[in-house]
């Protein structure tokens, strides 16, 4: 590889050198940069070359895309900017400056742009001479301080350079505002540790007693392997005086980054996932096959003392192909690795990220023109790289014996210190809580019920947002950052891994509730509840309110009864939409004057649900199904053992053989009547009680007078004898038939529509030597569906006017570019790595490194196809 002519100093001699070199080429940064293939600036350079590449990954869905990015550098997908706003917006960028948190930080800045101007990532310029250089765009520098890891495993600080790529001087000019999505690859790294979290539950369930181990590996620099080409340097462009910079590798804040560099992160993880099921990979036969680094910077596993025993999984209702194979998960830069503690697993296992990432980075040769660094961490593998049943992972605990997932001390005790500033503070700013909630609601990943405590703070950021200036926090502001404090502590202890997973449910109830009363029963031990509202009280509130009040009523008499256990999932039915969708918002939607009982309602049920350490799911069911729950609420005008012998008799299909009706709890009635007592009925409100429709079989006509005479179940129903002579009883309805057995088919029926990235990766088969032949096909569909997050609840009819609008995410096909032919390295083309090829690939990568330089200069023949664009993508919070 030879030395660029470009000189790479912190220096204006360097920038004016420079902008010698691009005077010489009529400023034309395309043809400068095609100079310098054969240097540390060509394409792919940080990578061996794609000729060897293509053997180990061609047959991939990503490779088209990655190929482009290796040979030709990567590019953003852009709307055009008219020039005339181009260089407004420079010469507005010129004068304004950096944020202050680089301005404040002048020496943290330069520090470390000094290193990236010596690896070559950063070329400077003479900051006057940007208005000269068509396509120049400058984004302001920021300054952020994040946590890392040193080689003893310590906590420690250090600063990042963030390229503000958001910032519009003028009208939405911004690089990210002018990103076409629509051209990025899916990513999928946002579900990557509930993907984790469920592989890890189905090999819990298949071994309950052997250890499960994970080992973590970190990208070092990751996003600057990748080179961008001339249009995207040109549009990361920055100013730190005295001089300019142009980004040559992609940077933190572009939002097309983490999609272009998720084309390589994610294919090696399939690409690790495919090599540890490759039964010619092993310690008997390929004892050597492993990266150089793997001796010094992995240490054997280590375990947790014997006497802790070992934590039991739930069955999820969700299948994941589990096998005895290592399983490699990534978050952008971090590959995660699970295995069993068998010989085998542990040794392909603590291996198979080391490898791959080795196989594909060009190792560092004796003469580097520039300071580079391998594509390992070193630090953080000597730190984290050991096989372990805890392990910190993409930043949570995890522990596998326990099977838990918990806050990190130090974390905790960080954010529990802010929110007492800010408690401390008079005024609080934008910077202040959008920082503060972004962290508590990753803080709420373990604990969803606790986002019923981000309202009123969220409805804070969005004012401060909107005015610009600081504001005073009122009492409920306050309050919810003081239940934070419990939240965050309860985080830190851990939280069971069965309650992040997608559940089987173990308890089902029912709830319903009308203008007059609210009633529930648990299908699974047949407890029921009923309550009839006070006739001065009738109309305080909302009917979708009462429903809501209904659902959350029913779980807690359950907690009450015994009838939730710890770790158990509840399933709340309901035939009211917008009920099922408050239950599943848990208090983020809540709107109108009702606000503050909706918001005391989901508080109290989430409080208890925490404490019980029990999840919950809901599910909208047709209001012709809900037959006992619906008579629970209307038919008080009947004793508790005249509905009871009803319902036995003609709802027999949905009633439990210990069907009992029981008192609420007086602290439940208390709260109810407080709610109702705060609210107030419209004016001139009337309301006559309407009864179930099972009553109403049994009396007739609404229009008839209610019989004299006592009613007796176990006779055949005939006329009252005091009702007209017209009137005769309804048809008694059918009644769907409603156990544990059939809410647990309705409800494993309606999870096929989880979107596969949710749970788990495409795995090949593990009965076959050559992987199946539709491994490419779920490959392709894995990258090209919709990650919109997903509810946990039936389809059913458009909702109420008072119901929001809720709108479920499509699926759309694959379009992603299958490889050419020539590029496939054997017959089987649906194979990413076919087993009979992997010996002789991965040992021809190993013993033929490359120290040529870009990717471009000893590329296959085979031209890269421009890849299409997949579908729409929103990135799921």
């Amino acid at each position: 590889m030879q030395p660029s002519e470009f000189k790479f100093e912190w220096s204006m001699e360097a920038a004016n050198f420079n902008w010698a070199i691009l005077e010489r080429h009529d400023l034309n940064m395309h043809a400068a940069l095609q100079q310098q293939s054969n240097t540390q600036l060509g394409f792919g350079s940080e990578f061996r070359t794609t000729k060897l590449l293509a053997p180990l990954a061609g047959n991939h869905p990503l490779w088209p895309r990655l190929q482009q990015w290796l040979q030709y550098g990567a590019a953003f997908p852009l709307q055009p900017l008219q020039e005339f706003e181009r260089i407004s917006d420079l010469k507005l960028a010129l004068a304004r400056g950096n944020h202050k948190s680089a301005k404040n930080s002048p020496h943290h800045v330069n520090t470390l742009l000094i290193k990236e101007v010596q690896r070559g990532w950063q070329l400077p310029l003479p900051p006057e001479k940007l208005l000269l250089l068509p396509g120049a765009i400058i984004a302001p520098l920021g300054l952020a301080e994040q946590a890392s890891i040193n080689d003893r495993g310590e906590i420690i600080h250090k600063h990042r350079i963030t390229h503000d790529q958001s910032f519009n001087y003028s009208g939405r000019n911004s690089v990210n505002a002018r990103v076409i999505q629509e051209q990025l690859t899916p990513c999928v790294y946002g579900t990557a540790l509930r993907r984790l979290l469920h592989y890890m539950a189905h090999l819990r369930l298949r071994h309950p007693t052997r250890h499960i181990l994970l080992t973590k590996l970190d990208v070092k620099a990751a996003y600057r392997r990748i080179h961008s080409n001339a249009t995207t340097a040109l549009a990361s462009c920055v100013i730190v005086p005295p001089l300019a910079l142009m980004g040559l590798r992609l940077l933190f804040g572009a939002s097309p980054n983490p999609s272009i560099w998720s084309d390589l992160s994610e294919l090696l993880c399939d690409l690790c996932n495919q090599i540890c099921r490759c039964p010619l990979w092993n310690a008997s036969d390929t004892p050597h096959l492993e990266s150089p680094h793997q001796q010094k910077y992995v240490p054997q596993p280590t375990y947790l003392p014997d006497h802790i025993p070992f934590a039991s999984a739930q069955n999820t209702t969700v299948t994941v192909p589990t096998d005895d194979h290592p399983y490699t998960e990534v978050y952008l830069d971090d590959f995660i690795t699970c295995f069993l503690d068998t010989p085998h697993a542990i040794w392909t296992g603590s291996r198979i990220s080391l490898l791959v990432l080795h196989l594909f980075g060009r190792p560092i040769h004796s003469y580097e023109p520039t300071t580079r660094d391998d594509l390992l961490a070193f630090d953080k593998t000597l730190a984290e790289g050991a096989p372990e049943e805890v392990k910190t992972v993409l930043g949570w605990i995890i522990n596998t014996r326990s099977f838990s997932l918990s806050l990190p001390i130090d974390k905790r005790d960080t954010w529990v210190t802010d929110i007492h500033r800010l408690l401390a503070k008079p005024t609080l700013t934008y910077d202040d809580i959008k920082s503060t909630i972004g962290r508590l609601n990753h803080a709420a990943y373990v604990i969803p019920s606790a986002r019923a405590f981000l309202c009123q703070l969220r409805r804070l950021e969005l004012h401060l947002a909107r005015s610009g200036k600081p504001a005073t926090p009122d009492k409920g502001q306050k309050d919810e950052l003081r239940h934070w404090c419990y939240f965050l502590h309860r985080a830190s202890l851990g939280i069971s891994i069965n309650l992040l997973t997608y559940r089987q449910p173990t308890t089902f109830l029912r709830a319903d509730a009308c203008e007059h009363g609210l009633g529930g029963i648990s299908i699974n031990s047949g407890a029921a509840w009923r309550f009839e509202i006070p006739p001065p009280l009738r109309g305080h509130l909302s009917l979708n309110l009462l429903e809501y009040l209904a659902s959350a009523i029913t779980i807690i008499t359950a907690v009450a009864h015994d009838h939730i256990q710890p770790e158990a999932c509840v399933l709340s039915q309901l035939d009211s939409t917008t009920a099922d969708y408050w239950l599943r918002k848990g208090g983020t939607q809540f709107t109108g004057t009702e606000r503050h009982i909706h918001l005391d309602v989901s508080r109290w049920l989430s409080t208890c649900l925490l404490d019980i350490g029990a999840c919950t799911y809901s599910q909208w069911i047709p209001g012709t199904e809900n037959v006992v729950a619906d008579s629970l609420s209307r038919d008080h005008h009947l004793s508790d053992l005249d509905l009871t012998n009803m319902l036995h008799l003609f709802a027999s299909p949905q009633m439990h053989l210990n069907f009992h009706i029981y008192p609420l709890p007086a602290d439940v009635t208390s709260k109810l009547i407080s709610w109702l007592q705060s609210g107030l009925a419209p004016k001139d409100y009337k309301l006559t009680p309407k009864r179930s429709t099972l009553a109403l079989s049994l009396a007739g006509s609404p229009s008839s007078l209610p019989s004299a005479s006592p009613m007796m179940p176990s006779s055949q129903h005939s006329s009252p004898t005091n009702a007209p002579g017209s009137s005769v009883p309804l048809h008694t309805p059918f009644v769907q038939p409603s156990t544990v057995a059939t809410e647990h088919n309705r409800w494993q029926h309606q999870q096929s529509a989880i979107p596969l990235q949710h749970f788990q990766r495409p795995l090949p088969s593990t009965t076959e030597t050559i992987q199946s032949s539709t491994l490419k096909e779920r490959l392709t569909a894995f990258y090209t569906s919709s990650l919109l997050p997903i509810d946990k609840t039936t389809p059913h009819k458009k909702s109420s006017e008072h119901s929001p609008s809720i709108s479920s995410p499509k699926c759309s096909p694959s379009n992603i570019p299958q490889p050419t032919a020539a590029s496939a390295p054997c017959s089987s083309s649906h194979s990413s790595l076919p087993c009979d090829h992997a010996n002789t690939s991965l040992s021809a990568a190993l013993e033929k490194p490359n120290y040529s330089g870009s990717g471009t200069s000893n590329s296959s023949s085979t031209e890269s196809t421009s890849p299409r664009t997949p579908p729409n993508y929103t990135q799921p919070t």
